[in-house]
């Protein structure tokens, strides 16, 4: 399963990758969508259940869990220009 995410929720300032607490996203198979909290997300990306992903064309980014402490995501794109979570709407 492959999903977008739309959308994001921050859970302290400032707003960056590692204070996003949940995500909106979109099945692009079945277009189903639903919330999920980050550590969900983090779970689910490492048990290799799917791909998830922002943006789209050129500016398609992959998203990725950092093994830091606490560990959080990022879109990392490989194109200049590439979408990036912070630059999602907030839900």
């Amino acid at each position: 399963m492959s999903i977008e995410i739309t959308h994001v929720r921050y859970g302290s300032t400032p707003k960056s990758e590692q204070t996003i607490s949940q995500v909106q996203w979109r099945d692009t198979a079945s277009n189903a969508s639903g919330e999920m909290g980050k550590h969900a997300l983090i779970v689910w990306l490492e048990s290799q259940k799917g791909a998830a992903f922002v943006g789209d064309g050129a500016a398609r980014s992959s998203v990725d869990v950092v093994q830091a402490s606490p560990k959080y995501v990022r879109a990392r794109g490989s194109a200049a220009g590439a979408a990036t979570l912070t630059e999602l709407p907030e839900f």
